[in-house]
């Protein structure tokens, strides 16, 4: 997948540079809310204004760098989607016939479509979701140090729980995804196969038998589908509890720092903000780093597919034939058949082709071609013309 990033780094690193401005903005804003409570109680009205519309500003500005985020995010999301499903595309097109024939072809519409969205879902929209929230968590955790490092301590001690429990349950999580798109590819193979065989199903009436038996294929699938987002929940359930739990003790450190007189209202104001900056992004974390767990296998399949080179599975028609020529012309043999040896080949390389094949001496030469030059088919010592 790193070939992909690095194809839309631009948009990608965009995408990291507005959302950390925005970032800033938002934290920032806290402050100010805080300011203005304090000095609305203290009846200083001037200031009251002057906070208040440094608090407008930074909401438009914070709303502004959100929006260019998105757009960077979504343009680097799209980008790697576009560039994948060219390449799963053209690993298909690279095999040859045989190969092309071992593999269900539903498979292949699988892993072109649900496969390469899921790893759109899951891994491309990931990315920038994931720097939106650590920056977030990063900010929001320095500002609780310059607030009240007691309250920050609590905070990131109770609120980082969270961060472990997918981790916890990798395995179940990799293999739940994992089963759930292999029996989306089974059911894609079968809808094809019952598809193409459509003339079939109407002239021996098995509408019902066939209805059936995609009935199962699909329920199958749904319920790997359920086992999937249930692991899913049940992670974000665990996540939540921690996080309120996590809340009102944070809550509660806060309000004895103002009956202690240690704390302003504004700054109570300001430290239940931090918290509601921080407890959500943590539960994000949480599930980004879930998703990204659970979609590393299917990942590594497609990389692996459209990577595939012991078999040359990824030369085009014209590079294995010229392996092919190679190979022929290193075995010492008498006679040499060459079968359409200039298929798939540009002009200038046919042509460097037909001058090696006429260099050949030594052995008997019979080639088969429709596309020599006609010039230098005189060069042959005997042509003979097939045809209707």
């Amino acid at each position: 997948m790193k070939k992909y990033l690095r194809k839309n780094r631009a948009c990608y690193l965009g995408a990291v540079v507005f959302v950390l401005i925005s970032t800033v903005f938002a934290v920032v804003l806290q402050f100010f809310k805080g300011d203005v409570l304090d000095c609305a109680l203290a009846g200083d009205g001037r200031t009251t204004l002057r906070y208040a519309a440094l608090l407008i500003i930074f909401i438009l500005g914070e709303v502004l760098f959100y929006y260019l985020y998105r757009r960077s995010g979504d343009r680097f999301s799209v980008g790697c989607l576009r560039l994948l499903k060219h390449d799963i595309f053209a690993a298909i097109l690279r095999q040859d016939y045989v190969a092309y024939k071992a593999r269900p072809q539903g498979e292949y519409i699988a892993r072109y479509t649900n496969e390469a969205d899921t790893i759109r879902a899951r891994y491309f929209q990931m990315l920038p979701l994931f720097w939106e929230i650590l920056l977030k968590i990063v900010f929001v955790s320095v500002a609780l140090f310059l607030l009240d490092w007691r309250i920050a301590l609590i905070t990131l001690a109770l609120l980082t729980t969270p961060l472990y429990i997918p981790k916890l349950i990798e395995r179940r999580l990799q293999k739940a995804t994992d089963e759930y798109l292999k029996s989306v590819e089974d059911a894609l193979a079968r809808v094809n196969d019952w598809l193409n065989g459509f003339e079939i199903i109407k002239n021996f009436s098995v509408e019902r038998h066939i209805l059936s038996r995609f009935d199962a294929s699909n329920d199958l699938s749904m319920d790997k589908l359920l086992r999937d987002t249930a692991l899913g929940a049940a992670a974000q359930l665990i996540t939540t509890l921690i996080s309120y739990l996590s809340y009102f003790v944070v809550l509660a450190a806060a309000t004895w720092l103002v009956l202690a007189g240690e704390f302003t209202a504004g700054n109570f104001f300001v430290a239940i903000g931090m918290i509601d900056q921080l407890s959500y992004p943590l539960i994000s974390l949480a599930e980004i780093i879930r998703q990204l767990i659970a979609i590393k296998p299917t990942c590594a399949a497609i990389e692996r597919f459209v990577s595939r080179s012991d078999s040359g599975a990824n030369l085009s028609g014209g590079e294995k034939k010229r392996i092919c020529l190679a190979r022929a012309l290193l075995r010492d043999t008498d006679v040499l058949i060459l079968d359409e040896p200039l298929a798939n080949l540009d002009e200038g390389t046919a042509q460097k082709i037909e001058e090696l094949i006429l260099s050949i001496s030594g052995k008997l030469l019979l080639v088969v071609s429709h596309q020599f030059s006609p010039e230098k088919l005189s060069r042959f010592d005997g042509v003979i013309y097939l045809g209707k």
